[in-house]
């Protein structure tokens, strides 16, 4: 039987953490800091490769939950929807999997500025290390 999911508030340097213990997991308290940096409609974008990526669907409008795919990009807006439900936080997947750094950077200006983020996680390297060690990259390519 999966144990209960807990919620647990503690004070720390006057700003107020709240940990969720799902299994063994335990989601980082700095991560529900951010209700004291978002405002109303905040954008949320995610980058990186197909750990971001995880099978999202590129045609679906980005309001669409299948538009997230079933990784941290759809745990983050579920996330924020259900703690903060008011400030109606827009996640955008921006995932693409096989990426390196290289291409992230080439379609960062049309994939993520042009979605005017207020918050911008990135999460690539994986296909870097890999390329790196398979012969396919040289270290010129690398970032």
């Amino acid at each position: 039987m999966r144990p209960r999911r807990k919620k647990r508030q503690v004070q720390l340097k006057n700003k107020e953490f709240v940990f969720i213990l799902m299994g063994d997991i335990i989601l980082s308290p700095l991560f529900f800091e951010v209700p004291m940096l978002l405002k109303k409609n905040s954008v949320f974008v995610v980058a990186g490769d197909s750990v971001t990526d995880c099978d999202r669907d590129f045609l679906a409008p980005t309001w669409k939950s299948e538009a997230l795919g079933n990784g941290y990009a759809y745990f983050l807006q579920a996330a924020l929807t259900g703690f903060y439900p008011e400030l109606n936080v827009q996640v955008i997947n921006r995932g693409v999997g096989g990426d390196t750094s290289a291409q992230l950077l080439e379609r960062w200006q049309e994939d993520v500025l042009e979605c005017k983020p207020d918050f911008i996680s990135i999460l690539i390297g994986v296909n870097d290390a890999w390329r790196h060690f398979d012969g396919h990259a040289g270290l010129d390519e690398l970032i």
